[in-house]
């Protein structure tokens, strides 16, 4: 998963983009999971985490200005 220093180089869209596809893959694999078993169970907490990264990075760039 991507690191902050990395996160930090991308645009506003850029990043955008990237957690929405980040949800979308979680929801995917926790719909896997429910027909059969997770074989990396820490790929969702991963991606959680990137998320609230991206997050932060967006609502830091919305108190900039």
């Amino acid at each position: 998963m991507a690191k902050i220093k990395e996160l930090r180089s991308l645009s506003e869209a850029e990043l955008l983009s990237m957690r929405k596809e980040m949800q979308e893959s979680i929801m995917h694999s926790r719909f896997r999971s429910k027909f059969e078993p997770s074989k990396n169970i820490m790929e969702i907490r991963k991606m959680r985490r990137t998320i609230a990264r991206i997050n932060t990075l967006i609502r830091e760039t919305e108190l900039k200005g």
